[in-house]
């Protein structure tokens, strides 16, 4: 569904403020401190097997 032009006036509205950098740090240090600890019991490079590369066989 689209915008209407009254979505896009209050949305204008919305985001027209003076300190929306601070709200933009803010945010983003919060998001900063919500990142998650990586889980020491997986394999990271689990995803990359040998199965995902198996179509440069045929060009090697």
């Amino acid at each position: 569904m689209p915008l209407t032009q009254k979505d896009l006036q209050v949305l204008d509205r919305l985001f027209d403020r003076e300190d929306i950098e601070a709200i933009n740090t803010d945010i983003f240090e919060i998001l900063l401190i919500l990142w998650p600890d990586p889980c020491w019991e997986d394999d990271p490079f689990e995803v990359y097997n040998n199965d995902i590369f198996d179509f440069l066989s045929d060009f090697l």
